[in-house]
């Protein structure tokens, strides 16, 4: 009953959702880049100094972006739903529900 209340209300997809659509390929690609060190070290033999650097480099950068918490990424689906669902409406029994027709 909840999801069809969300439905008529024009969430399409729950928020909840969307932070997992969100957050499970990005920690993929956090891990990536977390390599990128090793793979480096793999094909530049790069003095540990060096090899150091790199290492903060991509941490810091990782780091910069983990700031975001979970408030402010809800809010940015938050928006981004509410954005793409004013083309949308409550689904009737005989008909299309797009609205911008």
């Amino acid at each position: 009953m909840k999801r069809q209340n969300d439905l008529e209300m024009g969430e399409l997809v729950p928020a909840a959702a969307m932070v997992d659509l969100y957050i499970e390929p990005m920690t993929h690609v956090k891990n990536k880049l977390l390599d990128i060190p090793n793979e480096l070290q793999k094909h530049f033999p790069l003095e540990p100094g060096k090899l150091k650097i790199v290492d903060e480099v991509v941490r810091n950068a990782l780091y910069k972006l983990d700031e975001k918490d979970g408030d402010e990424l809800q809010s940015v689906i938050q928006n981004v739903i509410e954005r793409h669902s004013k083309h949308y409406g409550a689904a009737v029994e005989d008909g299309d529900n797009r609205l911008d027709e």
